[in-house]
């Protein structure tokens, strides 16, 4: 980990948010880590010169955010989820500034629904056996730790095309590309553990409507299954 001595001076109208920034910017390069140990006040003020005051307010900032946390008698360090934390600051932040990962989401819960009425009325057994294997993959990727937002999309593009309609399935792709390229890939790595295993077993419960062809059920199950994780984001504006 750089010393103190490599941090450039700060200029003073911005104070704590820029020893933020710099903070975080650190991080996102990798040169802090996570468990990382980080400067003492006295070397840190000295190098932003600012004054400890000032300091103290970013570093509890960052505290409060998950990003840095005290050990008594040993000095401030870097959490071992820093990244996590780091993510879900931004991926708030976005949300605050920028109403299209919202917009996307809404407009995916509007499509999705109907996608998967129309695939259950018309599945065939071939796409049956894709979203057994998504779902199979899925779970092996949680038990691994190497889930990836990706797996989660995989099981529901699948469902677009057993829908056997291109313009409905084209629009849910198009969408989920513009998701791929936000903020919202950061949602899979903040939520937690028993979210992700609630997002597989939604998965089963929407194969098992499908195959059994109850295109009502699947169609408000999926619903609420996308819905849920809406209001999870709206949530993390709010905090």
């Amino acid at each position: 980990m750089e010393g103190a001595d490599l941090i450039r001076p700060l200029n003073k109208t911005t104070l704590s948010e820029e020893v933020i920034k710099i903070i975080l910017n650190k991080i996102r390069k990798g040169q802090w880590r996570p468990g990382d140990k980080i400067p003492g006040e006295v070397s840190l003020a000295e190098s932003f010169q600012l004054s400890r005051n000032s300091l103290r307010e970013a570093l509890k900032f960052l505290e409060l955010s998950g990003i840095l946390h005290s050990r008594a008698g040993k000095g401030t360090f870097l959490t071992e989820d820093v990244l996590k934390s780091l993510h879900r600051m931004e991926l708030i932040e976005t949300l605050k500034n920028d109403s299209t990962l919202i917009e996307l989401i809404e407009t995916r819960l509007t499509i999705e629904p109907q996608l998967a009425y129309f695939a259950a009325e018309r599945m065939s057994p071939e796409n049956i056996k894709k979203l057994e294997n998504s779902l199979e993959k899925s779970k092996k990727a949680i038990e691994d730790n190497t889930y990836t937002t990706m797996m989660g999309w995989e099981f529901h593009k699948f469902i677009g095309e057993a829908a056997d309609n291109k313009i409905l399935s084209n629009l849910l792709i198009s969408i989920t590309e513009e998701l791929k390229d936000s903020r919202f890939t950061y949602a899979h790595d903040i939520i937690s553990s028993e979210a992700l295993l609630k997002e597989i077993e939604d998965h089963e419960i929407i194969l098992e409507y499908i195959k059994n062809k109850e295109a009502k059920k699947v169609k408000n199950y999926i619903y609420d299954h996308i819905n849920n994780r809406l209001n999870w984001l709206k949530k993390q504006v709010k905090k």
